[in-house]
């Protein structure tokens, strides 16, 4: 079971669950310097466009430096992309908070639809 914070857009009454926690999706696709297409697609502009910045700087530094320095900026992503994993839900939170969502609760289910479903229930 996993916890999940429940919002809620007054205007639209669209309702929306973000898991608490460490984001798995996140941390994968930034390992694979994809992290910045996740975050357009969890309508995260703001962290999508830093971490394209960040992506672009390291490809560019990776073809320009020598192979030791390039082994010690292939060690700074992992650590870099266990960080994005870790903030990236926040994220999400932040951007719907944004776009005029209101937390409603949080709710303990197995996924995110259950959670929206008690949270529409109660």
């Amino acid at each position: 079971m996993k916890t999940f914070i429940v919002f809620r857009n007054s205007t639209s009454g669209r309702v929306d669950a973000v898991k608490r926690g460490y984001s798995g999706p996140a941390l994968t696709l930034n390992l694979f310097q994809l992290g910045w297409l996740w975050a357009f697609a969890k309508r995260t502009p703001d962290f999508a466009w830093r971490l394209l910045a960040v992506t672009v700087i390291t490809v560019i530094l990776c073809n320009i430096l020598p192979s030791l320095i390039i082994a010690l900026i292939c060690l700074l992503w992992i650590v870099f992309s266990i960080n994005v994993g870790r903030i990236a839900n926040k994220q999400i939170e932040k951007a719907l908070i944004r776009r005029g969502f209101t937390q409603i609760g949080e709710f303990t289910s197995a996924d995110a639809d259950q959670a929206i479903a008690r949270a529409v229930a109660s």
